[in-house]
């Protein structure tokens, strides 16, 4: 198979955007399936962490993987899932031998074990950008309150860092939007005589993120509305713990 350029592909979704922008370049850089080091050579694992970074790694993974690629069509344009199909045939003729390897499973591992966090090293000197690392605060009675830390990247300075609990992250999002929308009264008359700056291709991905809030708020608002109806969660709670009497 001879080397190309593959298109870059935007989901809306910054960590998975990250990771496919990585993967992408370790596939334009192949010719035919990803020849790993040999199994004798002492130093195969650190030059296999030298092949293939996390990003892409985690990108492969989902892209290889049939029910977690269903899971992240949800809520992404259908235009990025079209274009994530030729990039899915690649990663099983290029990659798909590399996930039964011994000395990826580590790797594969650590990606769990971080989950959704952000590699806030990797965003440093790139345009501005948004990063979040989850976590979890146990009380003492076993309940959990979960939130979230996130990050404001711009260029290289870190302008932004302060954690969120559900209520603030929606809070966060609303004000965002609320302020885009004043921004677009604002500017109306410019607007209307074609003045803005914004080029189609930026036009277009704007578009195309409103209608991943759309949906994504849709299904959150569908989530929490089911725990209300359902009595909220400490109910819940309360419900389990009788169950397991």
């Amino acid at each position: 198979m001879n080397r190309r350029t593959m298109p870059n592909i935007e989901t809306g979704n910054q960590i998975l955007d990250e990771s496919l922008r990585s993967l992408t370049k370790l596939l334009e850089g192949l010719a035919g399936p990803l020849e790993l080091p040999a199994q004798a050579d002492p130093k195969s694992n650190q030059k296999i962490k030298q092949i293939i970074s996390p990003g892409a790694l985690r990108a492969a993974l989902l892209l290889n993987n049939d029910s977690a690629f269903e899971k992240i069509k949800i809520g992404i344009a259908p235009s990025a899932i079209a274009a994530l199909e030729p990039m899915r045939a690649e990663v099983k003729t290029k990659l798909g031998h590399i996930f039964s390897d011994a000395r990826v499973a580590p790797l594969i591992k650590e990606l769990s074990e971080l989950q959704d966090r952000e590699p806030i090293e990797e965003k440093l000197g790139q345009p501005t950008r948004v990063a979040w690392e989850h976590a979890l605060r146990w009380e003492r009675d076993g309940r959990i309150e979960p939130y979230a830390r996130m990050f404001v990247l711009h260029e290289k300075s870190v302008v932004a860092d302060f954690t969120a609990d559900w209520d603030d992250l929606v809070f966060t999002a609303l004000a965002f939007l609320r302020c885009l929308d004043s921004q677009f009264a604002n500017a109306r008359p410019h607007v209307d005589q074609g003045n803005i700056i914004v080029s189609d291709k930026i036009l277009e991905r704007i578009l195309e993120r409103l209608g991943n809030l759309q949906a994504i708020s849709a299904k959150l608002h569908t989530k929490f509305t089911a725990v209300k109806q359902a009595g909220g969660f400490r109910r819940m709670r309360d419900e389990v713990r009788s169950e397991k009497k």
